[in-house]
């Protein structure tokens, strides 16, 4: 089954984001609009590359699943990182990026916090949040 959620002006209030996404097992992205740029996901056993126009960012990933390198089509590593045993990052070196990190599921930005599908993750106190109440 493939779930879309493309904005319209009933649905969301930011009208510039959308994504279709497979539900056909575990949740996977398989398109993502932000703005005007399209970005789309290729699969194989697992997440191997996003590609915005012509270029393609390939997933180098570890035992976890966890993007520990992007490269791009000519083979340079554009990216690198390193994870704590929970997923906290160590360290990035690069000029690429991802919303993809820890076990190569989405991060959240700013808050760190990483979408496990079923709830969120804090890295830092190494427990799932379960909601977040903002006062």
């Amino acid at each position: 089954m493939i779930r879309t959620a493309i904005p319209s002006a009933r649905r969301s209030p930011r009208k510039d984001r959308g994504w279709v996404q497979d539900t056909t097992g575990l949740p996977q992205v398989l398109l993502e609009a932000t703005g005007g740029a399209v970005t789309l996901s290729l699969y194989g056993l697992g997440r191997l590359a996003e590609v915005e126009g012509a270029d393609a960012q390939w997933f180098l990933g570890d035992a976890l699943g966890s993007v520990r390198q992007i490269v791009g089509d000519d083979g340079a590593v554009t990216l690198a990182r390193d994870y704590s045993p929970f997923g906290v990052l160590r360290a990035e070196a690069g000029t690429g990026g991802s919303g993809y990190g820890y076990t190569g599921e989405q991060g959240a930005g700013y808050t760190q916090f990483i979408f496990l599908r079923a709830r969120w993750m804090d890295p830092y106190l190494e427990l799932a949040v379960e909601y977040l109440h903002i006062i």
